[in-house]
């Protein structure tokens, strides 16, 4: 079917519940799915003839609009520094950094001897690694405690399979051993002689936790912890006192973490708190005491911190150390020698807080912008280094990185972001809206515009709405793009996220989850009615579940607005949450419900699917983006969505659609690639508000 972009209608019926639905593009799912993930040319020839029509259609839209985005290209690229090192971090001898150089798509790593960083060398040049690989991704790296060894994890089709290999940084060599397909991992023990690695199951699921010793044949390698629940994913990480390995297994509203000791890595694994259901928890360590960032089950629904000695670590022996506090959300905790240091968020702002473990006296660090970003960390993988960093923006402000030594406070500022082609933020202006939503809850919306703007121009709106993931206000060079041409920039912090704590979370999800698009809805029509923007003038944008997001506002508010991007949007709802063989099926049911047993969460969902919500209606502009190797939302949703909005819809508004044939959830490899991508999205939402 060459340049056919409405594919053949071949009906497949899916009944539940007493109910039916017919699924006419079915048919465009490979049913060798996870082997084309890793080998694209094992997807089927007639799928492969659609989705390159679209392709081909995609190409020529672009090309029509060529002039518009190199110049978007060329602001974007102008906005990075080129040549960039990060902050180095020591680990116990040497420290380590990431290098970008002028020109290049993939990151340096460099090391140095810690007390002389002039000394510096290249580890591991990816740059060189990705030359005959489609697709690139470096995600395990990993040095040894002693500084001799490196794990390096490689993903060369966008799958999110890694394979492990070790080099020896002395000699530049690898040693024999190679771990193919792993789930990632990498976590030493404290000798330096065996790693804990994960490996997924065959729906792609991370399920186990190895320990490979070095030399030893992986055949041989030891079997740690294996979960048998499909609905709770395994990781792997360590303390950052180094002294324990920390093997965790959750879904999006229980967690499970198991212990065993760095020192004697054979120790079996020791269950902290077996999983009750709705109990979440993390920990930290430091000295005798582990300190445990935990709900309780539901009683401390913001979290508190407990503490408990190492060596009783059940939650019988928990003690408030933190107490709850209504409406202050604890986001994570992390310990140096001595000090308990912790991220929260209330009233949608977050704030940085130490605490000196002997006296228990606390001391804050906070900014006064109306909205604003912030993060901290290590400074060193030194446990007794009594530095952290933090980074601060806002967005009108390029990030800061400050070192804080909690023991002084003394305060040194390491980094400021550089935007090479300039940046004033004297031109612009950071607002923190309130919009009162339809049931009288109260969305926090930031906005950032030019001081010298008029009102009543276009607008991009972003949004995500899930997992309880907020959306930070911090500064994008991506957004200059749009505002230095007379756009409001404004994000949109809906039901869904945390941003006002977790019930602002639950309020988006499950039964609930019609909140998430009509906030969004919501402050769309607050920007029009307070004269900021007009209807049928804003843009939109968001993926995966923001790519939901996207979907549900084409079907419940079209004329709202003026241009829509969806990457990778998980938009065929009903039809994966119902399919428990896909990756995330199982653990997605806490977020969506579990339409296979709920009759109820069946027609929740089936409510807003925008697959199944498509109506004979006009719709506005669209974009869709998505990798053929994407493990997460599979390629087949966003083409069934297009295929029938191409059948269905009244108007003949743009609609375009870009497969990714060697690229998975993230979309292309390479710091270049991403602007490329980005740069024609934003050329899409310029020349359809303006056309």
């Amino acid at each position: 079917m060459p340049g056919c972009l409405t594919p053949p209608k071949r009906t497949l019926i899916h009944r539940a519940h007493g109910k039916s639905r017919e699924d006419e593009f079915a048919w465009l799912r490979a049913e060798n799915w996870q082997e084309v993930a890793s080998n694209p040319a094992a997807l089927d020839p007639e799928i492969r003839t659609y989705l390159e029509a679209e392709n081909s259609l995609y190409r020529t839209y672009m090309a029509d609009h060529e002039d518009l985005k190199q110049s978007l290209f060329k602001e974007l690229k102008g906005r990075i520094k080129e040549r960039d090192d990060s902050l180095p971090t020591k680990n116990k001898t040497h420290a380590y950094w990431s290098r970008f150089e002028e020109g290049r798509e993939y990151s340096i790593l460099m090391r140095a001897p810690a007390d002389n960083l002039s000394a510096d060398e290249i580890i591991w040049d990816s740059n060189l690694a990705a030359l005959d690989a489609p697709y690139y991704a470096l995600g395990v790296v990993a040095a040894d405690p002693h500084d001799r060894l490196l794990i390096l994890g490689e993903d060369t089709s966008g799958s999110e399979q890694y394979d492990l290999r070790i080099l020896d940084m002395a000699t530049g060599q690898f040693l024999a051993d190679k771990i193919p397909a792993t789930g990632g991992g990498g976590i030493w023990d404290e000798a330096g002689q065996s790693f804990f690695y994960l490996k997924r199951d065959a729906h792609h699921r991370p399920y186990q936790v190895l320990r490979h010793t070095l030399g030893q044949d992986m055949a041989d390698d030891q079997l740690v912890f294996e979960e048998t629940d499909p609905g709770f994913f395994v990781g792997v990480s360590k303390t950052e006192s180094g002294a324990y390995i920390l093997i965790s297994s959750g879904d999006h509203v229980t967690s499970e973490i198991h212990l065993i000791p760095a020192h004697a890595p054979d120790t079996p694994p020791h269950c902290v708190a077996p999983r009750q259901s709705g109990h979440e928890y993390s920990l930290t360590h430091a000295g005798d005491w582990i300190y445990i960032l935990t709900n309780q089950g539901g009683g401390a629904v913001d979290f508190e911190i407990c503490r408990t000695p190492i060596s009783a670590p059940g939650p019988e022996n928990w003690k408030p150390w933190i107490e709850h506090e209504p409406g202050r959300l604890i986001l994570y905790h992390f310990a140096v020698d001595g000090f308990l240091i912790r991220v929260e968020r209330q009233a949608a702002l977050p704030r940085l807080i130490f605490q000196d473990l002997k006296t228990r006296v606390e001391e804050v660090v906070s900014f006064h912008e109306p909205a604003y970003a912030l993060g901290a960390g290590l400074a060193s993988q030194d446990f007794h280094d009594p530095r952290i960093r933090f980074t601060y923006s806002s967005p009108s402000t390029p990030a800061s990185t400050y070192e804080l030594d909690l023991r002084t406070q003394a305060r040194k500022l390491l980094k400021v972001q550089e935007v090479p082609s300039g940046h004033d933020p004297d031109l612009y202006c950071v607002e923190r809206h309130e919009v009162r939503a339809r049931d009288g809850a109260r969305i926090p919306l930031t906005v950032l515009k030019r001081k010298d703007q008029a009102p009543g121009g276009a607008a991009y709106l972003y949004g995500y709405g899930s997992y309880g993931h907020a959306i930070p206000a911090g500064f994008s060079t991506h957004a200059l793009s749009l505002v230095d041409r007379g756009l409001i920039y404004a994000i949109a912090h809906i039901r869904g996220g945390m941003e006002q704590g977790y019930s602002w979370y639950t309020d988006g999800k499950l039964e609930k989850k019609q909140n998430t698009f009509n906030d969004f809805a919501d402050c769309a029509a607050y920007l029009i009615d307070q004269g900021l923007t007009q209807a049928g003038k804003i843009a939109i944008e968001g993926g995966s579940a923001g790519g939901l997001l996207m979907g549900a506002m084409m079907n419940q508010a079209p004329d709202l607005f003026g241009a829509v991007v969806a990457h990778v949007p998980f938009v065929d709802v009903l039809t994966t949450i119902s399919d428990p063989t896909l990756p995330l099926t199982p653990i997605e049911w806490n977020e969506w419900g579990n339409p296979i047993e709920d009759p109820q969460a069946y027609d929740t969902i089936a409510a807003y699917s925008p697959y199944d919500q498509i109506k004979n209606q006009a719709y506005p502009p669209l974009m869709v983006t998505t990798g053929l190797a994407d493990p997460r939302v599979t390629y087949w949703e966003p083409a069934k969505w297009v295929a029938r909005l191409r059948d269905r819809r009244t108007n003949e508004a743009t609609l375009i659609f870009k497969t990714n044939m060697e690229a998975g959830h993230g979309g292309r490899s390479g710091r270049f690639e991403h602007l490329w991508e980005k740069a024609e999205s934003y050329a899409f939402i310029l020349s359809e508000l303006t056309a």
